[in-house]
């Protein structure tokens, strides 16, 4: 596992499932999943084990180029979100062969919502919010190099959005529910 990762752990949603990192791998090799997406390099990346009471098994996630490392319960009590350096996974902790790459390619901050029962995530163009049935809604494009989620509020996730015109970041309103724009009125 590359040293050069701070790891974000959020188990915030009710999980049927235990993470923790591992420091090497089983050394009989068996229950061992490599995860690789699009846009992932090199075969090194973050190390987990993961058990379900009835299945243990090692993940390695395959990292990209990018910041953002960690794991996320999602509001599927079998599901996680597992981000290496920007590479991100939704796995079915019960089933590792079980898995989809996140939404974006490069992902760079995720944000859970146990009130929204959502998992906000972001790349530096859009976001995204993963709910109990997977993904719930993807916004259209809020900029051209860079979004910050600002945090999420009674139903309204905050956002700035950068734009190159007048170099400044704008406030951006989405609705938790349905991605939409959300106006105050």
């Amino acid at each position: 596992m590359p040293t050069d990762m701070t790891i974000t752990q959020s188990l915030e949603f009710q999980h049927n499932y235990s993470v923790e990192l591992a420091d090497e791998l089983p050394g009989n090799g068996q229950n061992t999943f490599w995860f690789r997406r699009t846009g992932a390099l090199g075969s090194d990346g973050l190390l987990l084990r993961i058990s379900t009471g009835e299945l243990d098994w090692t993940g390695i996630f395959a990292r990209a180029d990018g910041q953002l490392t960690g794991y996320w319960s999602l509001p599927s009590p079998s599901h996680l979100l597992v981000c290496c350096k920007g590479a991100g996974y939704v796995v079915n902790a019960s089933d590792p062969k079980d898995w989809k790459p996140a939404v974006f390619v490069h992902l760079t901050q995720a944000l859970s919502s146990v009130p929204d029962n959502i998992v906000v995530v972001a790349d530096f163009c859009y976001v995204a919010a993963y709910g109990p049935n997977g993904l719930r809604w993807k916004t259209d494009r809020l900029s051209l190099d860079g979004v910050r989620i600002n945090g999420i509020d009674k139903g309204i996730v905050r956002v700035s959005a950068y734009t190159p015109q007048g170099d400044r970041w704008n406030a951006v309103a989405i609705s938790a529910a349905d991605g939409s724009p959300v106006f105050a009125g």
